[in-house]
């Protein structure tokens, strides 16, 4: 999906302005590529089969609201640089990109990605970590 938004972002941000054939192009493929995300989230929430956990609906929620904000900053894109005004493009593309941010971030946040596979680090402690008892006695400092 990251291809064909910045693709979009790209031709938005270096002539200001498209045509409108350039322009339904451009976001045609980052439509489909939403398109192609949320088909395989239902897939993979249909194959799962058991019924879905709350956090596991909270994550599948939290990419789809950052797919319908990303959409609706993608249209507001599509006016902008359609519009006429350059002046109207830079804020919608920021918006694009915010929307690109938030969904990683939902998708990460979420458990969308694999476990790392990081072989050689040592092992994350288990929680909680023990603390030092308190009082804790301090060294006397040189006096000279």
């Amino acid at each position: 999906m990251l291809t064909p938004a910045t693709d979009l972002l790209n031709q938005a941000l270096q002539n200001g302005q498209l045509t409108p054939d350039q322009a339904k192009k451009l976001v045609d493929a980052v439509k489909a590529a939403i398109a192609q995300v949320s088909a395989a989230a239902g897939k993979e929430g249909k194959e799962g089969g058991a019924a879905e956990d709350g956090e596991a609906l909270k994550a599948k929620d939290l990419r789809g609201d950052a797919l319908a904000a990303l959409q609706k900053a993608v249209d507001a894109l599509l006016a902008a640089v359609t519009s006429g005004d350059v002046s109207k493009v830079l804020p919608a593309a920021t918006a694009v990109v915010t929307g690109l941010v938030n969904f990683v971030a939902a998708t990460v946040l979420g458990g969308g990605l694999p476990a790392p596979d990081l072989p050689g680090l040592p092992a994350l402690p288990s929680l909680p970590v023990p603390a030092p008892s308190l009082p804790v006695t301090t060294p006397a400092l040189p006096t000279g």
